[in-house]
């Protein structure tokens, strides 16, 4: 009985080491393929880079500004449609699964 459990032990042992070995192996390949096939910008001089790094600023920060705007408006129209302020549905409209379910519930009580 204990050669059964330790033949099932031993392929247990190898089967995971075999899944953690590929996952590591599909990890490596993966930072390799990052490095191969990443954007490599040439180098520029100082007075360049300085400005291109103030004009970046500058649009990231517009498109802060941007998304914040969007994000407000957004939840300005959510909450325009859960407070009431839009108009509610009427009551007397029944979606076709009410009008087959509603008869059901009736012939069962």
């Amino acid at each position: 009985m204990s050669t059964n459990l330790e033949s099932a032990l031993l392929i247990t042992a190898i089967g995971m080491s075999l899944v953690f070995l590929a996952i590591i192996v599909l990890w490596g390949l993966m930072a390799l393929l990052v490095r191969v096939t990443a954007d490599r910008k040439p180098k520029e001089s100082m007075s360049e880079a300085d400005s291109d790094a103030g004009q970046n600023a500058e649009f990231e920060d517009s498109l802060r500004m941007r998304a914040a705007a969007v994000a407000v408006a957004i939840s300005l129209g959510i909450h325009r449609l859960h407070s009431g302020l839009s108009t509610p549905i009427p009551s007397s409209t029944i979606s076709p699964w009410q009008s087959v379910m509603r008869p059901r519930q009736l012939k069962i009580k």
